[in-house]
């Protein structure tokens, strides 16, 4: 049970770190259409991957 919850965290530390990763592409590519249902689209996405 311990083994499980240590994987978990690992888990969701390495989802975090690929989140932040991807973030400075979301933001580059979000500049780069100058679109603000993109970037509203773009954020309701994130939020909703993060809060899970």
């Amino acid at each position: 049970m311990a083994q499980m919850t240590t994987y978990l965290v690992v888990f969701k530390e390495s989802q975090s770190i690929t989140i932040l990763m991807s973030l400075n592409e979301v933001v580059t590519t979000l500049n780069a259409l100058l679109c603000q249902e993109a970037s509203l689209y773009m954020f309701a996405m994130f939020s909703s991957t993060y809060s899970q």
